[in-house]
């Protein structure tokens, strides 16, 4: 199977102004995707890819309206066969999702994820909190699916409970990323946190997610983190090993490494001048990537015993802290930090641990009577 995940931003115009956006580096560029050419960018994936994840991102991607996404699926099912699979997904902040928006991507197998840091002051760096809390419990009330995917800074850090338990109340998987030292975050203290203040959160949080019976089993990032420290297996797209398996395309057509702010050295062209997408990947500003993420590879091999688990990291997460060679440095703190921390955990407190999806882990993992 020739596999590809493709953030795609059919505009990056948004009806938000939340304060840490990567997105203000290119101040909302205004421009919206025809229809023409969506249907191209598909047809050169399928002709190349028969194993594809589709989401679609912005900026705020509902604010191309009802009909563009009614004629992007007839579009799609036109080039789904029994030889090529597309899944799709949508990221939003949910302020435009309503009841048709859900009805339709219900009856597509499309689960939206909506952008969420907690309710109330936990929320208050994003626009519209209080709307969007809302939005979220009225949909839920009404049967449709949904995630959540949140921002941690400061103002939530020490929060991590009251985040799980409204995603718990409500039924949602929620995904948590620390914030991005980029573009309305830079160098703000309001927003950034250290990798320290980072650890300390997720010690805190763990035990109480690992004694809760009914815990979600995938809060991000403690449930990767335990599962990284189990295993000894990374998963999700920073620890992957993401080159060529990844690419975002922007609304008039450009293609990016993925959905992160990457500077415009790393464009790989766009989709209107080749001839099928895997061609990207031949473009000269990809093969710099790749050499930059080799010599940052090479040196973790040869020198963290975390490598196996964590690939050298997030290419992205490199470039934010200025060389593309060497690690970001708050994720190795993490990793070599709260991997022995879980570890130890598990070994001393078994009799404590109630959460479902830790205790089957465990026991996948011949843990004490776990093993049982």
């Amino acid at each position: 199977m020739k596999r590809i995940t493709i953030i795609l931003k059919p505009t990056s115009e948004c009806n938000f102004r939340c304060s840490y956006c990567y997105h203000a580096d290119t101040n909302y560029e205004r421009g919206r995707m025809s229809l023409e050419l969506f249907e191209e960018i598909i047809q050169k994936t399928v002709s190349y890819y028969n194993d594809i994840v589709l989401i679609f991102h912005g900026g705020e991607p509902l604010l191309m309206g009802y009909d563009f996404f009614v004629k992007a699926l007839e579009i799609i099912k036109k080039y789904t066969t029994k030889y090529v699979n597309i899944k799709l997904g949508i990221q939003t902040n949910g302020f435009l999702l309503d009841e048709k928006f859900c009805s339709l991507f219900q009856a597509n197998g499309i689960l939206p994820a909506i952008s969420f840091d907690g309710p109330g002051e936990l929320n208050s760096l994003r626009d519209k909190t209080d709307e969007v809390t809302k939005r979220i419990v009225e949909l839920k009330s009404k049967g449709y699916s949904l995630n959540l995917l949140g921002v941690i800074t400061k103002r939530n850090l020490f929060k991590l409970n009251e985040c799980h338990d409204f995603a718990k109340v409500n039924h949602c998987h929620y995904k948590m990323n620390p914030v991005f030292e980029s573009g309305g975050a830079k160098e703000d203290n309001n927003y950034l946190i250290s990798s320290k203040e980072y650890i300390d959160a997720l010690k805190e949080f763990l035990p109480i997610w690992m004694s809760d019976e009914t815990a979600i089993s995938d809060f991000e990032p403690i449930s990767s983190l335990v599962y990284m420290a189990l295993t000894k297996i990374g998963r999700g797209c920073t620890v992957c090993g993401c080159l060529t398996k990844w690419i975002s395309i922007h609304h008039d057509g450009t293609l990016y490494p993925c959905g992160r702010s990457y500077p415009e050295e790393y464009c790989l062209g766009r989709i209107q001048d080749i001839d099928n997408l895997s061609l990207a990947f031949n473009h000269p500003n990809f093969k710099k990537l790749i050499k930059g993420a080799i010599q940052r590879r090479d040196n973790c091999y040869h020198t963290c015993s975390y490598y196996s688990m964590c690939q050298g990291g997030c290419n992205n997460d490199s470039l934010l802290k200025g060389d593309l060679a060497q690690p970001s440095g708050f994720w190795c703190d993490v990793y070599k930090e709260m991997i022995p921390f879980i570890q130890e955990y598990c070994q001393n407190n078994l009799d404590k641990i109630a959460n479902i999806h830790v205790v089957e882990l465990l026991k996948r993992c011949d843990y004490g009577k776990h093993n049982d």
